[in-house]
């Protein structure tokens, strides 16, 4: 094969002519391969960039929802994996993942599964002082393939059902910021890609920044990318027709809907005491431009001292707390209103004993974040490539959420239901990202309000239908075993994440046992203070 074909599909940054490990090339569909096979030394981490087959200069300019609302943070979601130790299998599954991401390197056209805005680096718009992606015919991504032989598969905890702690970044997602913020000269990478053997397994590292997409975004992507990587094992090359269907292709890209002008609506909303009053819909959770924006969002001054842990829920328990919450309710709630509410409890109490209760504010705020793909009107398909997550926002009073009294726990469920009821409608939403324009938050106002400046809210988000089914995360090398988050030893206090269950939450026992982290139950990760 010649020189010029084996740096087309993933060359190094350094050494564009060496393979210092034995990387498999598929550079066509049909599985074309090239081996070099070199020794590598037990710690070794080498830098591949990963091209288009066409290059081509594009801009995609982002939305309001993309900029506005979100913080300028990179999510690095690290897939590890048990087994797969063969260096020739390794070697076959790094060349399987690069050539199913270069297939999505393109411009999108009819009928094809394009996806060129993680091929992109996210520019400040010069013309319009917004932002937008930028692909350039010398774009490449980023693939990190490391060897780490110091590190083992049970390092991870897989007797624990996964670590408790958040993986090192430095390790996993080595050389990706979690703050990144473009300006109009230097962009930042949209997404970059590591793949880390270790001793006993793998970890899949994807770091993607929030201004390009939201989670249920990138869940897609992988699921999609794992898919194709999948076929090139069997040579059963997979139609990008049996991913997404061809009249959703081009719409996925569509981001116009979310910049249109929204109408204030006014709804009867049902507060913590029981009182009804008519107000505007939507209470608006992001942060104001603030004098604190001049600080190093990762100095130690705005560090927290909150701890992290996984909380794991049994379906028994589940149903517990339901029915505890459902009790005392004049209403119908869901098993995650009623978890919300009483891990907002347990967060408050623990508050409460660790500040001067002197000066302390008389509300907390839950915001929770929602897949508005559906809420819009006409609505976004479900594979929309882009942000589209709001906060619906719920206050309720101090004595309330500090209460042991069991109708207590009914009355913030059910407020939550509320909330995210009057919430998301249309009107709402788009309310919601006007105000985000309006307010014009800095990015680092954002960053701070995740980081530090919480304060008496609470922020969930749920990762739990990100994949329909453990199978969708199979690579045909090791076996899948859980998804965590790359950590820089900082966290939020407030932050709860509903972890993905991988469509087994309710499966029957005996269903799903070739999957040993099929857990039968709710993984919540917490950044913050509980009191239980």
């Amino acid at each position: 094969m010649e020189l010029e074909q084996m740096r087309f599909c993933c060359a190094p940054d350094f050494l564009p002519c060496y393979f210092p490990l034995p990387i498999v090339l598929l550079l066509t569909a049909r599985s074309l391969v090239a081996r070099r096979k070199i020794m590598a030394p037990s710690n070794s981490v080498f830098t591949y960039q990963i091209k288009p087959a066409v290059p081509f200069d594009a801009e995609y300019p982002l939305a309001h929802a993309d900029v506005a609302m979100q913080a300028p943070v990179t999510t690095r979601y690290l897939l590890w994996y048990e087994g797969g130790s063969n260096p020739s299998d390794q070697a076959d599954l790094v060349g399987r993942l690069q050539a199913s991401l270069q297939s999505f390197l393109c411009e999108p056209r009819e009928g094809v599964l394009a996806l060129p805005e993680i091929l992109g680096k996210i520019h400040s718009d010069t013309v319009a002082g917004w932002h937008c992606i930028k692909v350039t015919k010398s774009s490449s991504i980023r693939f990190v393939v490391a060897q780490r032989n110091d590190i083992s598969y049970k390092q991870l905890e897989p007797e624990r059902g996964g670590s408790t702690r958040l993986l090192n970044a430095e390790i996993f997602a080595a050389g990706v910021d979690a703050i990144a913020i473009p300006d109009r000269e230097n962009g930042v990478d949209a997404f970059s890609f590591q793949v880390t053997f270790i001793q006993g397994g793998f970890v899949i590292g994807v770091s993607k920044h929030h201004y390009v997409c939201d989670g249920i975004a990138t869940a897609n992507f992988i699921t999609w990318w794992f898919k194709k990587a999948r076929g090139y094992r069997t040579d059963n090359v997979v139609q990008d027709s049996e991913i997404v269907p061809v009249s959703k292709m081009m719409a996925l890209h569509d981001r116009s809907s979310l910049i249109l002008e929204p109408q204030a609506e006014a709804q009867e909303r049902r507060e913590p005491n029981g009182v009804r009053s008519s107000s505007p819909t939507t209470v608006h959770p992001m942060p104001p431009k603030t004098s604190t924006s001049s600080l190093d969002p990762l100095s130690p001054a705005v560090r927290t001292e909150a701890g992290q842990a996984i909380f794991r829920l049994e379906s028994s328990c589940l149903r517990e707390i339901h029915a505890d919450a459902s009790k005392h309710a004049n209403r119908k709630i869901s098993t995650n209103d009623a978890i919300c509410a009483l891990l907002w409890q347990c967060i408050t109490r623990a508050r409460l004993c660790d500040r001067n209760v002197e000066g302390q504010a008389q509300t907390s705020s839950l915001i929770m974040a929602v897949n508005a793909r559906s809420k819009f009107n006409p609505p976004l398909p479900d594979q929309y490539f882009g942000n589209c997550v709001f906060g619906a926002t719920s206050p309720v009073p101090l004595p309330i959420l500090t209460s042991v009294d069991p109708p207590s726990l009914s009355d913030v469920a059910v407020t939550l239901r509320e909330s995210l009821l009057a919430q998301t409608s249309d009107t709402s939403l788009r309310s919601m990202l006007q105000h985000a324009v309006a307010v014009q938050s800095t990015p680092i106002d954002k960053v701070l309000f995740l980081k530090h400046n919480l304060a008496d809210k609470v922020l969930v988000t749920s990762w739990e239908k990100y994949f329909d089914r453990p199978e969708d995360l199979d690579v045909r090398l090791g076996a899948f075993r859980r998804l965590r988050l790359a950590g820089d030893g900082s966290a939020g206090d407030g932050i709860v994440i509903v972890l993905p269950a991988y469509g087994m939450r309710d499966k029957p026992a005996g269903v799903g046992t070739a999957y040993p982290g099929a857990w039968r139950s709710w993984s919540i990760y917490c950044a913050g203070r509980w009191s239980i």
